[in-house]
């Protein structure tokens, strides 16, 4: 199996095996939206800093971006799928971990969904189906879906 983009190396939470690949949200929006914190930010400021009398409230503006930007930021950092020979895991969460381990030989099916805006960015959700369960899987912001679909039903076999 080869594959070139999108993909990291595992980390130490995951056994040692050289196929084995994780796949991590895109910072695509991240970068942007603490940018834009910081515009905000500086506006505010040089806008205070040219008053007589300064508006500390205007302070308060850029929080709800940092809140948005640190929010998405924490979901990229601890949500991995991890695709090694013959299985396939999903971990998500901070303080609790969820985890889902999927055996590759069930994926039934592995969807790629993007609007306009993510086709422009070339990320993309993916979603798999499997054989014998309820529910599927899906992670949301994908650098490169297509292809990290294409590596999934490559390792599965199909």
């Amino acid at each position: 199996m080869q594959y070139n983009g999108g993909l990291s190396q595992p980390s130490k939470s995951v056994p040692p095996s050289p196929t084995a690949v994780q796949v991590r949200p895109s910072m695509k929006f991240v970068r942007p939206l603490y940018t834009l914190t910081f515009l905000i930010l500086a506006a505010v400021w040089l806008f205070n800093n040219n008053r007589p009398e300064p508006i500390q409230a205007l302070l308060l503006l850029p929080v709800p971006f940092l809140l948005w930007a640190f929010s998405r930021h924490i979901r990229q950092r601890f949500t991995v799928l991890t695709i090694t020979p013959g299985r396939l895991r999903y971990e998500t969460g901070i303080f609790s971990k969820n985890t889902r381990t999927l055996d590759l030989s069930k994926i039934q099916d592995v969807r790629v969904d993007q609007s306009l805006l993510q086709r422009v960015l070339h990320i993309g959700s993916v979603s798999l189906e499997t054989a014998g369960e309820t529910g599927g899987l899906r992670m949301d912001d994908v650098d490169r879906p297509q292809t990290v679909a294409d590596y999934i039903l490559e390792a599965a076999g199909k």
